[in-house]
């Protein structure tokens, strides 16, 4: 008989002679020397059902003495999980004497005092971790503080293989007794050491890198190098050259970032005096961080007192209009190469004393500073100017800017009014207009500063007395409309037609797209005076209303129109509130008739359109003339310029 004919006589079912084939099997089992007849007598345990050849194959298991047979014992259990087995072998404590079941045999027997504390048996122990048995998993825990209590080491590598994170901790110390694991002899320990850490938070992952020199982990980025800052001022030496060592690669590898790092941990004195670094700092002026832009601060304060380094540092001020940088040419009185430069610096900072120091007699400097201003810095400089009420400054601000067409003519006025420039408030008088002059009457009549010159004061004098004469003049706003209706105009700029839609206009049939051209057309600039001239004469309605609404110079108060509503738009007060001082021969000589020919008579409305006419006559006699533009050729080269053709002498006489 040899092991397969004793495996199939174990099973016969033939019912006369199975009982005997099954105790010859049996015999032929417990007597054989073939270690695998333990795999068949085994696996009977559990196949065969009748009791009484189950209790006597589990008498032949427990009285096995020899090693190899209890050997292939524990291996089979330990594979198959063949409780019956594993219970013989237990009560029977059938102890393997060496193998690889061993460790095994000890756990599943409790003898965990005869488990070894060395690291290829931690190894074994901790592979066994997982193992499906009540003994084992209990003699595991015994193991695990067995090792607690007499090898850290052993314990610590115990709990990396079987992946108990949780009990290593997440904290400094913990992660500090676990890098040495990273290089351990065996792999298996140095493989869980690495998936510890890479669970671990981002700033103890940081610190492990930062401790072991291996700062290769760690990315080159804004917030990286926020994350390892703190680690500069660490107490542990390790992690500061940690901290040194990263430094250096992100100089290598991100030079700009390296810049910014220098700023963040506070060694801005080691980025140099470069002209390139400056500009590269000056990105930071502004940044998100306290700890940065102080020391962008500092750099700048310790930058040393040379031409060129203070020259770039009013072009960093002018590009950023950092008030920091301000600060820092105040106190170290930083002088740029370029004049200009600095004459802005002193409009800007309100240092109207070092600007005269400048002796900017033309007032170049004045200009080209404002030229290079932004529209902020402008405004200071504006500021300035008002604040100050410095007589040349005024002077230099009006001579530098009038031509530019960008002055602010209130700032302007307002500085020759805290100047008490008499002379240059009568100059100003020539741009305004009749709601400007009645300022300035407002301001004379409630003081006795006057122009020096005889013929501007006297001018003065005239229109101060007929101001007294004009009253309270009040501006309503419009009424609101009732509910469903739309301002025409209002309209009319919402519906923005295209320039060709206006100009095809310009020949409709329809009333109101002409009228509406006509408007429209005129405040765009694409049609002139000349275009339309005459239409608040004739036409319909809606034209003769565009035309007087735009030329309300035109307007006779005696031509009477037959739409009663629209003659409500005649009368001087139009023409008196549109008209310029500076004005041509032709407006002066109408605004004279009209004054002779009305008188200061009447009622009260009558008595203040005179006493506005006769302020308005009284500044243009000063400038009559001069919205002209003379040239030897016939072209007009001056913006707004007027053409005057066969003009009489005595037309020229004022």
């Amino acid at each position: 008989m040899d092991l397969k004919e004793a495996k199939q006589k174990l099973y016969d079912t033939n019912f006369l002679i199975k009982g005997f084939r099954h105790s010859k099997a049996i015999e032929y089992l417990e007597a054989t020397d073939e270690i695998e007849a333990m795999d068949i007598l085994a696996e009977a345990l559990v196949k065969i059902k009748n009791k009484r050849k189950v209790k006597k194959i589990s008498k032949i298991l427990s009285s096995i003495t020899e090693p190899a047979k209890i050997d292939r014992l524990w291996l089979v259990w330990s594979t198959e999980k063949n409780l019956r087995l594993g219970e013989i072998l237990k009560t029977n404590q059938m102890l393997v004497a060496d193998g690889k079941t061993r460790i095994l045999c000890l756990l599943k027997l409790g003898r965990v005092e005869a488990i070894g504390l060395e690291r290829p048996t931690v190894i074994s122990v901790s592979k066994l971790s997982g193992f499906d048995d009540a003994d084992v998993k209990e003699s595991i825990a015994g193991y695990e503080k067995k090792l607690q209590s007499f090898s850290q080491d052993g314990y610590l590598a115990f709990l990396l293989l079987s992946k108990q994170y949780d009990k290593i901790g997440k904290d400094r110390k913990a992660v500090e007794s676990i890098l040495p694991y990273l290089k351990d002899h065996y792999s298996s320990v140095s493989e869980q050491a690495e998936k510890y850490l890479c669970r671990l938070p981002e700033s103890m992952q940081d610190f492990a890198a930062l401790k072991t020199g291996d700062v290769s982990r760690l990315e080159f980025n804004r917030d990286k190098i926020w994350e390892v800052a703190p680690y500069f001022d660490d107490k542990d030496p390790d992690v500061v050259a940690g901290a040194e060592k990263y430094l250096d690669s992100v100089k290598k590898e991100k030079p700009n970032l390296a810049i910014l790092f220098l700023l963040k941990i506070g060694r801005e004195k080691e980025l140099g005096t470069d002209i390139r670094h400056l500009r590269e700092i000056s990105g930071f002026l502004d940044d998100v961080d306290d700890d940065v832009r102080q020391a962008v601060n500092r750099y700048f304060h310790f930058l040393p007192d040379r031409p060129d380094i203070n020259e770039e540092i009013y072009n960093i001020w002018i590009r950023t209009e950092s008030k920091d940088l301000l600060e820092v040419i105040k106190e170290k009185k930083r002088q740029p190469i370029a004049p200009e430069k600095e004459a802005l610096f002193c409009l800007v900072a309100g240092r109207v004393e070092q600007y005269h120091n400048l002796e900017d007699k033309d007032g170049v400097l004045f200009q080209q500073a404002y030229i290079m201003a932004s529209e902020s810095f402008r405004k200071r400089i504006n500021e300035t100017v008002v604040r100050t009420a410095d007589n040349v400054l005024t002077e230099k601000y009006r001579k530098a800017l009038l031509h530019r067409g960008d002055i602010d003519p209130e700032v302007y006025y307002e500085t020759l009014k805290q100047a008490n420039d008499e002379e240059g408030l009568f100059e100003a008088a020539g741009k305004m207009d009749i709601m400007g002059l009645l300022d300035l009457c407002e301001r004379w009549d409630h003081s006795d500063w006057r122009p020096k010159n005889v013929r501007r004061r006297d001018i003065v004098e005239t229109a101060v007395k007929a101001f007294k004469k004009v009253g309270q003049l009040t501006f309503e706003t419009d009424a609101k409309l009732p509910s469903g209706l739309t301002d025409l105009f209002t309209f009319w700029e919402n519906q923005n037609p295209g320039d060709k839609d206006l100009r095809e206009g310009l020949s409709s049939k329809d009333p109101f797209i002409q009228a509406r051209s006509i408007y429209m057309g005129h405040r765009k600039g694409l049609m002139d005076d000349s275009t339309i001239n005459g239409l608040e004469k004739g036409g319909d309605w809606p034209i003769r209303m565009v035309g007087k609404m735009l030329f309300p110079e035109k307007l006779n108060p005696e031509d009477k129109d037959h739409v009663q509503w629209l003659n409500l738009l005649t009368g001087i007060d139009a023409e008196i509130l549109s008209a310029k001082v500076a004005c041509t021969p032709d407006v002066y000589k109408r605004h004279t008739m009209m004054l002779k020919e009305r008188g200061a008579g009447g009622d009260k409305i009558s008595a203040r359109r005179w006493a506005l006419l006769t302020i308005l006559h009284s500044f243009q006699t000063e400038w009559v003339g001069s919205a002209i533009t003379l040239e030897d050729d016939d072209s007009a080269e001056e913006l707004g310029a007027i053409e005057v053709e066969d003009i009489d002498a005595a037309d020229l006489q004022f």
